[in-house]
């Protein structure tokens, strides 16, 4: 579902590559309520980069029962991802994988 939102959103999604998805947990407050009838939040954490083109973008928080993306935030803007096994092309030289 996480990866879904990202796809459908124009600027985020094509050829996105994840570092990190975290589903948010609800509070103990939150988790008590939802016992007791009330539906809460379900959200997630995602740290984006793109193979194709510079930049990491941090906090791309998605609101998953309404499928939106809630932040973006542009973390490095001139960064580029590395590969385990070596470099990507732009990758910063003594970067872990460069």
């Amino acid at each position: 579902m996480v990866v879904g939102v990202i796809k459908a959103d124009g600027e985020l999604g094509p050829g996105a590559l994840y570092e990190t998805i975290e589903l948010k947990e609800p509070t103990p407050v939150e988790f008590r309520e939802h016992v007791a009838g009330k539906v809460f939040p379900r959200n997630a954490r995602i740290n984006i980069s793109h193979r194709d083109r510079a930049g990491v973008w941090k906090h791309a928080v998605c609101r998953l029962r309404k499928k939106k993306i809630l932040t973006k935030e542009s973390i490095i803007a001139t960064a580029r991802p590395c590969g385990a096994g070596g470099a990507v092309d732009g990758c910063a030289e003594g970067s872990a994988g460069g």
